[in-house]
C-alpha cells in the first residue's frame, strides 16, 4: 500500500491522510501551499510540501506557465467550444484583415453583417424554447433571405403600387410621412421576408405557429444583412452629418435593427403558422400578420431616433413573445389532450 501523508497546517488538526498522487493534483491545481510541512502516515519522516514532491525552485511556475503535458498530447486541440470561441470573437478581425484594404471595403461590410446576423441566429436557436425546428430549414429561411431580397423587394416595388408611397417618406406633412413608412418601407420589406416563409409552406405540410415564429425571425436576420449593407455604402453617409453619426448609425444598422426585422418577421411567421392549421380563415391571418408587422415596421422607422420609438421597438419584442408563450402554452395543452385520449385506449 502507497505511502500516505497527513498536512501538518499551523493551529489546524493534521488533515489527511492524501496519497502522493493527491497531494501533487492539489499542487498542480494551485490550492496547496508549498512550504505546508508533511508528515508520514507512520510518523516516520516530515518535510515540506515542495520537498515531498521533488519541485525545484520555480519549477511549479514553469509547468503552470507552460503546461507541456496539456501541449504534447494534443487533448486541447479537440476542445470545440474553445474554437468556438475563438470564433466569435476573431471572424470580425479576419474580415478586416483580408477585406479591410479601400477596395473591398464593401465585401468587409458584407462579412461583418453577415457575423452579427448569425450571432442573432445562434442567440435564438439557443434561447427560444422551440420545438420541430430543422436547421435545415432555419438555413433556408436565413440564407434565402439574404440571398433573394433584392430581387424580391424589386419586384415588390416595381409590380405594386408601394413605390408610389416611397416619396411620402420625406413628407412634412407627420400624417402623410407615417403612412409613408408603413405602406412604402415596412409593407414591401416585410412581403420580402414573408415571401421565403411562403416559398417554405410549399415544402412542408404542416408547420405549427410556434415553428413558423422561429422560421420568421431566421427570415429576418438574413434580410437585416442586406440592409445593413446596403444603409453602411447609401444612406448613411448621407445622412450623417460627421464622422461620429455614420459610425454609430453603422453599429445601429449591424446590431440592434437586425434584432428588430427578426422580431418583426417572427411576429408575421405566427400568424402564417395559425394559416395552415386554420386554411379556411388563411387570409384573414395572413392579413393580420403582414399588416401587424408592417405597423410596428413603420412606426418605428417614422420615430426611430427618439424615446417613442424605443419604446414601439420595446413594445414589438413583448408582443412577438406574448405570441411565442401563446402558442407554445397551446401545444403543451394539446399535447396533454393527445397523452390522455392515449392513456384511455381511445
Amino acid at each position: 500500500m502507497p505511502t500516505r501523508y497527513h498536512l501538518l497546517r499551523p493551529g489546524e488538526q493534521p488533515s489527511g491522510p492524501w496519497t502522493l498522487e493527491e497531494l501533487r493534483a492539489a499542487r498542480r491545481n494551485g490550492t496547496l501551499d508549498p512550504s505546508l510541512q508533511v508528515e508520514s502516515e507512520d510518523g516516520a519522516s516530515r518535510q515540506t510540501v515542495a520537498t515531498l514532491l521533488g519541485e525545484r525552485p520555480g519549477g511549479l511556475a514553469r509547468e503552470l506557465l507552460i503546461p507541456w503535458a496539456e501541449l504534447t498530447s494534443g487533448g486541447w486541440l479537440r476542445h470545440r467550444r474553445a474554437f468556438l470561441i475563438a470564433g466569435v470573437g476573431l471572424l470580425p478581425l479576419m474580415a478586416i484583415a483580408s477585406l479591410g484594404e479601400r477596395e473591398k471595403l464593401t465585401e468587409a461590410y458584407w462579412a461583418i453583417a453577415f457575423y452579427f446576423s448569425l450571432l442573432w441566429a445562434a442567440f435564438f436557436y439557443h434561447a427560444y424554447p422551440v420545438r420541430d425546428v430543422s436547421l435545415g430549414d432555419a438555413a433556408f429561411c436565413f440564407f434565402g433571405s439574404a440571398l433573394c431580397c433584392t430581387l424580391i423587394l424589386w419586384g415588390i416595388y416595381h409590380f405594386t403600387g408601394a413605390q408610389f408611397l416611397l416619396p411620402w417618406v420625406a413628407s412634412t406633412t407627420p400624417l402623410k410621412a407615417w403612412i409613408g413608412q408603413i405602406g412604402g418601407v415596412g409593407l414591401p420589406e416585410e412581403l420580402c421576408k414573408l415571401s421565403i416563409l411562403a416559398l417554405l409552406f410549399r415544402r412542408k405540410d404542416r408547420l405549427p405557429p410556434h415553428a413558423m415564429l422561429f422560421y420568421g425571425l431566421m427570415a429576418g436576420l438574413g434580410f437585416g444583412i442586406y440592409e445593413g449593407v446596403r444603409y453602411q455604402v447609401l444612406r448613411n453617409a448621407e445622412v450623417a452629418p460627421n464622422a461620429a453619426s455614420y459610425y454609430l448609425l453603422n453599429v445601429l444598422r449591424l446590431t440592434s435593427l437586425p434584432f428588430l426585422h427578426a422580431v418583426w418577421t417572427g411576429i408575421a411567421g405566427y400568424f402564417l403558422g395559425l394559416a395552415l392549421l386554420h386554411p379556411e380563415r388563411r387570409y384573414l391571418l395572413w392579413t393580420l400578420g403582414v399588416g401587424m408587422a408592417a405597423l410596428l415596421h413603420g412606426t418605428y422607422n417614422f420615430f426611430s431616433g427618439s424615446a417613442l420609438g424605443l419604446v414601439i421597438a420595446l413594445g414589438s419584442v413583448l408582443v412577438q413573445n406574448m405570441y411565442l408563450s401563446r402558442t407554445l402554452e397551446l401545444e403543451r395543452v394539446l399535447r396533454g389532450r393527445r397523452g390522455g385520449t392515449a392513456a384511455n385506449g381511445v
